[in-house]
């Protein structure tokens, strides 16, 4: 017995534990995110939107859980959810007095702040949605109406932003006082049963209609005259074009007059200068053959001088060149020989100090000392040679100067004008050099005043040497006495005897 007592008190205790915990269970109450539990029973103290303490005889759970206890608390839940509300005011009256019907929506939900909360608490508590939803639709639609009254339909048709802002403004207080908050609101439709709304439309169609009109007949009149004006456009420029090439042309055939007339001036000038540039030119080759002939006789004169005269006076000074640059290179050879036969054996001495015993240092000084005597004896030799070559030529200058000492006043004149005649060359080329600086001459004779063919330009242009070679051989006259013209004749023809007459007159004279 007493063992199944105590059977009987562990399972009343077990029993107990598990009523217990299926009470605590029972008692505790979930929250979903999209409702709100509205537990009442104990009072608690709360803030309003002021910071003002406010005593509340219920407590708010948002999401979660918690435990509610029995007897003492008793639980509703509000829901959170959003609610869309249609709104359809008719024949609302509006400020011009046409009755107009207003189709809007709107979205609203209880708000999730605690006073929100517990202000839709006491006046939803209980509620169905749809009780909710017509406490809306009804405060929504008296708003609606006292806003149309202050609006005609122009304006709540045209600016319905305008319309639905003001509509907000007015049932924002009256849904915040309730614990609801407007999500959304959206004017769908406005329309009128005694067509207004449609006759204005059909007005603003009209005047579309008639301003596409006029735009499309005002766009046609513009293309029409812009065409017009396109056209008068391309006539004036074919016109211009046109005047342009009949000018252009007009241009070209005056040109071509002018050419043709120029053309035959030209001919025309051209025939009338033919035959005095044909006698100028036939002069001209005259005076060109002359001066040719001149050229080579003057040529030939000289080659004479030069086999006589001035090829002996230019030997005779070579010969005495000669000597006396051998004279000279003889005693350089000489002194050169002599010095290098000193520096051979100074050399030689020196090996010999230096590799005294030694056959290869004697067999070397003899071999340079050789040497030198050989250099020695050929350049005495070629000196030699170089001073007998010059000795002779100034032995005939010797004697020619002896010779010239015994000639009497006509043989020292005759020998002065025969170097006169050997310096003949350099005069005439003197007397040209005027005319040899001259790149181009051009001569345009066609006879002018002087018809006997004397005193023009070709023969005044011929003349500058000639008349040179007169003014030396003048002053030649006046200075020595002598016509070399004459003396040239007489020994070109050999008549010394006569060149030596007319030396022996200039002596007498003097």
């Amino acid at each position: 017995m007493p063992s199944s007592g105590v059977a009987i008190a562990i399972l009343a205790i077990v029993i107990a534990i598990l009523l217990i915990m299926a009470l605590v269970a029972s008692r505790y109450q979930k929250v979903a995110p999209n409702e709100v539990l509205v537990i009442a029973g104990r009072k608690r103290v709360t803030q309003d939107s002021a910071g003002n303490p406010v005593v509340m005889g219920h407590r708010i759970v948002k999401g979660g859980g918690t435990f509610v206890y029995p007897v003492l608390e008793k639980v509703n839940r509000l829901s959170l959810n959003a609610m869309a509300i249609d709104v359809t005011t008719a024949d609302v009256y509006t400020k011009n007095g046409v009755p107009v019907t207003v189709d809007s929506v709107i979205v609203m939900k209880i708000g999730g702040d605690d006073l929100s909360i517990s202000a839709a608490a006491e006046r939803f508590l209980g509620f169905k949605p749809e009780e909710i939803k017509h406490v809306a639709q009804e405060v929504l639609g008296g708003h609606l109406r006292s806003i149309c009254s202050t609006m005609t339909p122009e304006d709540i048709n045209a600016d319905r932003t305008t319309f639905q802002q003001r509509v907000l403004e007015v049932a924002h207080k009256d849904f915040q006082s309730m614990g609801l908050i407007i999500d959304a609101f959206t004017v769908r439709q406005i329309s009128d049963k005694q067509g207004y709304m449609d006759a204005l439309g059909r007005k603003s169609a009209a005047e579309v209609k008639r301003n596409a009109q006029i735009g499309e007949a005002e766009a046609l009149d513009r293309d029409a005259t812009q065409s017009q004006s396109l056209a008068r456009q391309a006539g004036q420029v074919t016109k211009a074009e046109t005047e342009a090439a009949i000018a252009e042309a007009n241009r070209n055939r005056d040109v071509k007059m002018q050419e043709y007339n120029a053309t035959v001036e030209i001919a025309r000038a051209k025939a009338g200068q033919a035959g005095p540039r044909a006698e100028a030119e036939a002069k001209q080759d005259v005076i060109a053959a002359q001066t040719d002939l001149a050229k080579r006789e003057a040529i030939r004169k000289e080659a004479e001088l030069n086999a006589t005269v001035i090829k002996t006076a230019e030997a005779e000074r070579q010969r005495t060149i000669i000597n006396a640059e051998a004279a000279r290179q003889s005693q350089i050879v000489q002194a050169e020989g002599e010095k290098a036969s000193r520096v051979l054996k100074a050399e030689a001495d020196q090996k010999e100090r230096e590799q005294e015993g030694l056959g290869e240092a004697a067999k070397i000084r003899n071999v340079g000392m050789a040497d030198g005597e050989a250099s020695k004896a050929k350049g005495l030799g070629e000196a030699e040679a170089i001073r007998a070559k010059l000795l002779a030529e100034a032995e005939g200058l010797h004697k020619k100067a002896e010779a010239m000492k015994a000639f009497n006043d006509a043989g020292m004149n005759l020998q002065i004008a025969t170097s006169l005649i050997a310096v003949l060359p350099e005069i005439v080329k003197a007397a040209t050099s005027p005319l040899a600086s001259v790149k181009d001459i051009r001569i345009m004779d066609f006879g002018g005043a002087n018809t006997d063919g004397h005193g023009g330009p070709v023969d005044k242009l011929l003349n500058i040497t000639p008349q040179s070679l007169m003014v030396a051989n003048e002053a030649l006259k006046n200075t020595i006495g002598m016509d070399l013209t004459e003396m040239i004749k007489l020994i070109r023809t050999g008549k010394t005897d006569e060149v030596l007459k007319m030396a022996e007159g200039k002596t007498e004279t003097e």
